[in-house]
C-alpha cells in the first residue's frame, strides 16, 4: 500500500475521535465545575474537595474507545481494502495521540485543580505524592492511558474471535474465578512466604520499594505490558476475519 493511501486512513481514525474526545471532556469538567461550585456555596471555600482523581473517568472512556477502535472500524477499514498490518499501525498510532492528548489535558487540569484546592489530588498524587514534577506525572498518566486503549483494543478482537456469548461467558468466569476461588486459594493454599513474595513484587512493580518509591518501576511495567499486549493483538489481527 502506497504511503499516500496510508495517511488519510490515520487522519481518518483521529479526526472522527475528535469529537467524542471533545463532548467527553465538556461533560466531565462541566461536572467537576459544578462540584467545585457547589461546594463553596455550602463551606465557603474550596478547602475540601469532593472530587478527586477525575483521571479515573477518562481510563473508563478509553477503555470503551479502544474496544470501539477495533469495532467500528475493522469493518470498515477491511471493505475499503487496507491491509491488516496497516489498520493495527494506525490504530496504535490512534492510540498514542490520543492518550497523549487527554494524558496531557488531566495533568494539567489536575495540578489547576489541585492549585485552588489543596485537598484535591490526582490518582499519581494520590498515590505518590506531589513532591514531583508535571513531566513525570503526564509520562506516568500517558503509559497508563496508552496501556488501557492496547488492552481493550485487544479484547474487542477476543471477543470478535470467540463470538460475543463465549466471550462474555469467558470474561464472566474468569471474574468468578477472582471473586470466588482466588480468596481461598489465598487464604488457605497458598503459602505465606510465597504470599508475602508476591505482594512485595506487585509492590515493587508499580513503584513502592523497601528503599521508597521508584518511579521507573511502574513506567517499565506499563512499557512492557503494551509491548506484550501490542504484539498479541498484531499476531490476533492477521488471523481475524469480519463477523
Amino acid at each position: 500500500m502506497s504511503e499516500m493511501k496510508k495517511w488519510p486512513m490515520l487522519k481518518f481514525e483521529i479526526f472522527t475521535s475528535i469529537k467524542p474526545i471533545c463532548i467527553f471532556y465538556t461533560i466531565l469538567y462541566s461536572i467537576v465545575c459544578i462540584t467545585f461550585i457547589l461546594s463553596y456555596l455550602a463551606n465557603g471555600n474550596l478547602d475540601h474537595s469532593y472530587t478527586n482523581a477525575v483521571e479515573l473517568s477518562s481510563m473508563i472512556f478509553l477503555g470503551i474507545f479502544g474496544a470501539l477502535g477495533f469495532i467500528e472500524d475493522f469493518k470498515m477499514l477491511i471493505q475499503n481494502g487496507y491491509p491488516r498490518k496497516y489498520i493495527f499501525i494506525a490504530n496504535i498510532l490512534l492510540f498514542a495521540v490520543t492518550a497523549c492528548i487527554m494524558s496531557l489535558i488531566d495533568t494539567l487540569i489536575g495540578a489547576f485543580l489541585h492549585s485552588i484546592s489543596s485537598d484535591y489530588f490526582t490518582m499519581f498524587s494520590g498515590l505518590y505524592g506531589t513532591n514531583y514534577s508535571l513531566l513525570i506525572s503526564w509520562i506516568w498518566l500517558y503509559l497508563v492511558y496508552f496501556t488501557i486503549c492496547t488492552i481493550s483494543y485487544m479484547f474487542a478482537m477476543f471477543s470478535n474471535i470467540l463470538g460475543k456469548r463465549v466471550w462474555m461467558f469467558v470474561a464472566i468466569s474468569i471474574g468468578l474465578l477472582v471473586i470466588l476461588v482466588l480468596p481461598i486459594l489465598v487464604r488457605f493454599f497458598i503459602p505465606t512466604k510465597i504470599l508475602r513474595n508476591i505482594i512485595t513484587f506487585a509492590q515493587s512493580s508499580f513503584g513502592f520499594t523497601s528503599t521508597g518509591i521508584n518511579l521507573w518501576n511502574p513506567i517499565c511495567l506499563f512499557i512492557i505490558i503494551s509491548v506484550i499486549v501490542g504484539i498479541t493483538s498484531f499476531l490476533t489481527i492477521r488471523k481475524t476475519e469480519l463477523k
